[in-house]
């Protein structure tokens, strides 16, 4: 390998510990974010390649924390699902992630609906339906949206 191709991939690794260090990335965002600097992409190819071997790259890893993370900001699994695919984490790996995360939904709405709208319940049809769409934009299902408003 000439000194220049060691030192490309290693700037590559530079460039890409740097953005690790920051947060969890996926191989997917990593890899678009790395070609914007305009490194060779089999070069990319092969640090990422390398990354993941080490495990210092791993899109299980970054679903697991992605999924807990918006949980805790009051996101529901539809919308995080979504999410988490836009970023290149494949089905299988989203599957894995929220089977094995211990979640419970039901109370991630009530948390999501009393920090929008305090402790008072909805007392009317028109409340309840402004609240199942704040549910649904923040990506709860609709069947335990209906069974949190309306089956109470």
């Amino acid at each position: 390998m000439l000194a220049s191709e060691t030192d490309q991939l290693l700037d590559i690794e530079q460039a890409a510990m740097r953005l690790l260090a920051q947060n969890e990335h996926t191989v997917r965002q990593l890899k678009t974010k790395l070609r914007k600097k305009d490194f060779d992409v089999e070069a990319i190819e092969a640090v990422l390649q390398d990354l993941q071997k080490r495990n210092l790259l791993s899109d299980e890893r970054f679903a697991e924390q992605y999924l807990l993370m918006r949980s805790r900001k009051g996101f529901g699994p539809v919308r995080i699902e979504q999410e988490m695919h836009e970023k290149g984490v494949s089905d299988s790996l989203i599957a894995v992630a929220m089977n094995d995360a211990d979640i419970d939904w039901r109370e991630q709405i009530q948390q999501a609906l009393k920090k929008k709208y305090g402790s008072g319940s909805a007392l009317n049809y028109e409340e309840r339906a402004r609240r199942a769409r704040f549910l649904e934009y923040r990506g709860f299902p609709a069947a335990l949206i209906r069974k949190s408003l309306f089956d109470d």
